[in-house]
């Protein structure tokens, strides 16, 4: 009867043994478990401010890319139609089909020569307005502050003062 009460302990000592190592595996299953959830949620939020990271990437070249418009629109007409329309991969003869201006009178702009607005006109510095004010407009450039830049540079009023 002593060996089998022996015998009993041991196989309760067994038990208890294996019920604790139960016990640490479901443990470390649950720790296991919200390490994979910290994991996830980690994983979320290194997407989230990737796609910030993103965002702010963009919204910096975009301002940057204003910026050198303003700056060139500043200084030359044909500077910013030129950076823009290459800014935009277009070709002189792409934007002449959508804005139906001829290519030579685009090119002749970004170079700066206005001989091909009509001599003697009053009205020429009007067509060479709207014809910028058209090609800014269709650039996404401001239209006013070009237009603007002509009349100071180039307009027949500002040539008689």
């Amino acid at each position: 009867m002593k060996s089998r009460a022996v015998a009993l302990e041991g196989r309760i000592a067994a038990l208890m043994t294996q019920a604790r190592s139960a016990s640490q595996e479901e443990a470390a299953k649950r720790r296991a478990d919200q390490a994979k959830q910290v994991v996830a949620a980690a994983s979320m939020e290194r997407r989230h401010i990737e796609e910030r990271v993103a965002v702010a990437r963009t919204e910096l070249y975009v301002t940057q890319t204003r910026l050198q418009q303003l700056e060139a629109a500043q200084a030359s007409i044909g500077m910013a139609i030129r950076l823009r329309r290459h800014d935009l991969k277009l070709s002189a003869e792409e934007l002449s089909l959508t804005t139906k201006i001829k290519p030579e009178i685009i090119k002749a702009i970004e170079a700066e020569d206005y001989s091909w607005r009509p001599a003697g006109n009053p009205k020429s510095d009007v067509y060479v307005c709207a014809t910028i004010r058209i090609l800014a407009k269709y650039l996404g450039l401001d239209a006013d502050a070009l237009v603007e830049l002509y009349d100071r540079e180039y307009s027949s009023s500002a040539n008689e003062v």
